[in-house]
């Protein structure tokens, strides 16, 4: 799926862009205050499971910023993944955000400017239906 681009800029100018690829790679693009986008970056490869929704980004004023997504688990359901990103690094491996087998979806997250991030998404799960699920990220810093 190729999906409209989302774009989250912060108050000081530091900005990131994220959309989904025809071969389901999710991209991914961020700019420090006052600067050009950088080049593309694959944030998660072309993969066989389809992304499962828009991604959800945040960004921070030294340019670090986060990416969350919802994308098929080959049993019918889907699983929110995120991944970091850092100027010193660039973009770390997807890493799982729930670990159960049923329906992830509608990732939304903020970033404060020192990083410090939340992450909450629609999970569905038998016993309880559909919830809201919140995670905290502290930057570190």
């Amino acid at each position: 799926m190729l999906s409209t681009p989302v774009l989250r800029m912060n108050a000081a100018g530091a900005a990131v862009v994220s959309w989904g690829r025809l071969d389901n790679a999710l991209m991914a693009a961020t700019a420090p205050p006052g600067a050009a986008f950088g080049a593309d970056r694959v944030v998660r490869a072309a993969a066989s499971q389809a992304l499962a929704s828009l991604p959800a980004v945040g960004v921070d004023d030294a340019t670090n910023a986060l990416v969350a997504w919802a994308q098929g688990n080959g049993v019918g359901t889907s699983d929110l993944l995120a991944a970091r990103h850092t100027l010193a690094d660039g973009w770390g491996a997807p890493v799982a955000q729930e670990g159960t087998d049923e329906i992830a979806t509608s990732p939304d997250l903020a970033m404060n400017e020192v990083g410090n991030a939340v992450l909450a998404w629609q999970q569905f799960e038998a016993a309880a239906g559909t919830r809201i699920l919140v995670r905290r990220y502290g930057s570190g810093r």
